[in-house]
């Protein structure tokens, strides 16, 4: 087995958003907004600023993540693995991946958004590498849903083991 992650293009927006689409269709109630986005609009966000970076196994791209640089930290968000390839590790490796990136930039802290009742597994997943839950708030949907949120947070984000996979 081969595995490989590395940073996409404006070109792999439709990588980015088939494995993202496919994660997150498991949300269904409420709906993920990640169900909303197009390829366009993943293409147009790569394309200003955002990242992303693609987990592939065996040249097969199963998950990604996708981040913002901010001032303070790196902020990511719509980390989403494959139905078929989940608890396999490739969250853990690609969350390892972004903090390594985060403190070679002199970012000390990642951070995420996570709903609070739909996603208890990635709670503990969060958890279990090290992140706490801090702020709460409510998110109010376009629909009229209101989901409870809560930031998760890292501080000294770099974790042994898993380290730089190969980029090319």
């Amino acid at each position: 087995m081969k595995e490989m992650i590395r940073p996409a293009q404006v070109e792999d927006a439709p990588i980015v958003h088939a494995v993202m689409f496919e994660a997150f269709s498991e949300y269904l109630d409420p709906p993920s907004s990640a169900l909303d986005e197009t390829v366009k609009s993943v293409e147009s966000v790569l394309g200003g600023g955002e990242q992303a970076l693609i987990y592939y196994k065996d040249a097969r791209p199963c998950g990604i993540i996708r981040f913002i640089v901010r001032d303070e930290d790196v902020y990511f968000f719509r980390l989403a693995v494959v139905p078929g390839e989940q608890n396999q590790g490739i969250a853990k490796k690609l969350t390892a991946r972004l903090e390594n990136d985060a403190k070679s930039r002199q970012k000390k802290t990642a951070a995420c958004k996570v709903r609070l009742a739909a996603a208890k597994k990635n709670i503990r997943l969060y958890r279990s590498l090290g992140y706490t839950i801090g702020e709460e708030s409510i998110v109010h949907k376009p629909d009229g849903t209101d989901i409870k949120v809560a930031v998760m947070k890292k501080k000294n984000c770099v974790r042994a083991g898993f380290g730089y996979l190969s980029n090319g």
